[in-house]
């Protein structure tokens, strides 16, 4: 466009007080003084340009609220944009801008500044005048360091600095209390910046490519996350305490030197998109990271030994709602009942459900289903007993450790006796329960390891 037809446009606007002008994409390169006709304009769009510079009449639009200066040549701005006091957004991202005017912190209504894809070193001090800010984007800069102003922008929920140089966070950040993104990445940070423990709000954290060797357990205070990247660093372990962050949807943990998965990942009840690749990984092992989030969670509950040929067998019991407690508590003793009694390490899992109870067990094989299932019959069946004064065990216990499980069972009883007692159950009606559930102890199994690319964690989804 050239400069009559520019004019020509301008005139116009005036003429109609236009309150929007676009001029995206124009291959305009300089913008005219007359530009500070428009004083009924609110909104202005100037981007993807080639303007170098901005007429100091910018300053007279003292009505404009959008700003947007994206995809120029811009090397700076004039002081006289610090008169747009209404100003609400102010896009001028994708410019060679080295420096802001000081007079930025005029701008006290803005509530979105996009600095991003610029030459910035540093941003002014009085960056802290812009309280009603609630996005800061500052990413794709050559900041080494991100100055504490930032901590008084207590409105702010979206904050990215991704693509500097950046080795630490201000302790001031800990007073974004409504933040709820945080964009870290592709910076030089080795150390997990404590503040962020602090933005408890935080639904989106992206601390991808950086240096980080260690995650402090205070990761469990960020409750609302939803996402958290972590790929491209050199942590060599993850804190038990990630397994508090129930929200989480999205967990990258790639290209790092972790050896071991903790457990406690199980409780990661929503988390569908999950990866840990290219990492020296021991538990679980690569042949099950590669079949998904699903095998993962099961091997991470049971240790489930694929090349073993082992499967989930699962059952779900009805059982009436003052009964499931106290059949679940009973039955938080099994894995050690079979352990002594016959010798055998047995993977056991007991979880509520809206119904009654879902009982879970490794098994490779039907024989060896159909042995599992015997044991827990016979284990529920000690609660048909007044007492026990014997016990069978297919290897010979030294009699004190006999005693010491008959005593340990019996307390077991009354425990539940007592229980039932105290809850007005009948044992009667207790026992009929128990009964028709040993009835459905079948090995009409179901084979978990067909569905390893289910898109949910499984097992742990069905927990509460």
């Amino acid at each position: 466009m050239d400069t009559q037809e520019l004019l020509s446009i301008i005139r116009e606007a005036e003429k109609t007080q236009q309150t929007n002008l676009s001029l995206f994409n124009q291959d305009i390169e300089e913008l005219p003084p007359e530009i500070g006709k428009l004083i009924h304009l609110e909104q202005l769009d100037l981007s993807d340009n080639k303007f170098t510079s901005l007429p100091p009449e910018i300053g007279q639009l003292t009505n404009l609220k959008v700003l947007n200066l994206e995809y120029n040549e811009l090397n700076h701005l004039p002081d006289e944009l610090g008169n747009l006091i209404h100003l609400e957004e102010l896009d001028v991202g994708r410019n060679k801008l080295s420096t802001l005017p000081n007079t930025i912190g005029r701008l006290t209504a803005l509530e979105k500044l996009l600095l991003r894809a610029n030459n910035l070193k540093n941003i002014p001090s009085n960056i802290k005048n812009l309280v009603k800010l609630v996005e800061l984007d500052i990413s794709e800069n050559k900041l080494e360091s991100l100055h504490a102003a930032v901590g008084s922008l207590r409105k702010l929920t979206s904050l990215t600095v991704a693509e500097n140089n950046l080795t630490n966070l201000p302790s001031s950040v800990a007073n974004l209390v409504n933040l709820t993104k945080l964009d870290v990445s592709y910076n030089k940070l080795k150390k997990y910046p404590a503040a962020i423990s602090q933005l408890v709000q935080l639904e989106l954290l992206d601390l991808g490519h950086n240096q980080l060797e260690n995650l402090p357990a205070s990761i469990e205070n960020l409750s609302e996350l939803e996402m958290l990247n972590l790929q491209m660093n050199k942590l060599q372990a993850i804190p038990a305490s990630i397994g508090k962050l129930q929200r989480l949807e999205t967990l990258d943990l790639a290209t790092n030197k972790i050896k071991h998965l903790p457990k406690e990942l199980i409780n990661l009840y929503a988390l569908n998109d999950f990866d840990v690749d290219d990492n020296p990984l021991v538990s679980p092992p690569h042949s099950i990271t590669n079949k998904g989030v699903y095998a993962i969670m099961l091997y991470l509950t049971y240790k489930l030994d694929i090349e073993a040929n082992e499967k989930i067998y699962r059952l779900d019991v009805p059982l009436s709602t003052n009964s499931r407690g106290i059949v679940k508590q009973y039955l938080s003793y099994f894995s050690e009942y079979v352990q002594w009694t016959e010798n055998r390490h047995l993977s056991f899992e007991l979880r509520s459900n809206e119904k009654g109870l879902s009982i879970e067990m490794v098994y490779t094989d039907t024989m060896d289903l159909e042995e599992s299932l015997a044991y827990l019959k016979a284990y529920l069946g000690l609660l048909e007993q007044p007492r026990l004064t014997k016990l069978y065990t297919r290897t010979d216990l030294p009699k004190a450790k006999k005693m010491q499980l008959l005593k340990y069972l019996n307390m077991q009883l009354r425990f539940t006796k007592n229980t039932l007692l105290l809850n007005e159950i009948a044992l009667s009606d207790f026992l009929n329960e128990i009964s028709e559930m040993t009835k459905l102890l079948t090995t009409d199994s179901r084979d978990f390891q067909l569905l390893f690319d289910m898109p949910t964690p499984g097992p742990a989804k069905a927990s509460n």
